[in-house]
Formats: structure tokens, sequence, C-alpha cells
């Protein structure tokens, strides 16, 4: 049980770290790709919306996109892993009784 804990724990470790970089890795390529966006639009555009509303935008945009990539992927990925733990279990626990409850 102790080293199913440790694998877990370093798992997850793992697991956060490299989400992290990959997040971080699209939250930048996001925040290019917006910035180079504005830089595009003619000056029509930039006379109709303030600096403020539209730097305020993006900025609240991309949060709401980091959120999601901080919490919603690592919470799916538990759910799952958890699922498949459960039903692991029960199946080695009692073959015929684990396959009734995952059928």
């Amino acid at each position: 049980l102790c080293a199913v804990v440790v694998v877990q724990a370093t798992s997850r470790m793992y697991f956060l770290r490299r989400s992290g970089r990959i997040g971080q890795k699209v939250l930048r390529e996001l925040r290019r790709r917006v910035f180079r966006h504005f830089g595009r639009l003619d000056i029509a555009f930039h006379d109709r919306y303030t600096s403020g509303r539209v730097v305020s935008r993006s900025t609240n945009d991309v949060e709401a996109i980091q959120d999601m990539l901080e919490t919603g992927f690592d919470s799916l990925i538990t759910a799952v892993l958890t699922l498949i733990g459960t039903a692991v279990l029960l199946v080695v626990l009692d073959v015929k009784l684990g396959l009734m409850c995952l059928a």
C-alpha cells in the first residue's frame, strides 16, 4: 500500500509539472497571437475601442483559459484515473462481483 502511495505521489508530481509547462507554452503562444492580431487591426478599430478595454478583454480571456488549463484538465485526469483504479480494484477483490458492477 505504501508503494502505491509513493508511486501515485511521484506520478502526480510529474504530471503537474509537465502539464504546467505545457499550459505555460500554450498561454505564451496565445498571448503572442493575440498581440499580433491587435497589431494588424486597422486604425478604425483602435479609434472605436480604448486601449484599456482591449487589454482588459484580452487579459480576462487569457486568464479564463489559464484557469481552465490549471484546474479543469487536472480534475479530468484525476477523475479518469480514479475511475480506472476503482474498476481494477473491484475486479481484483472479486472477479464476478466486480464484472457485474462494471457491466
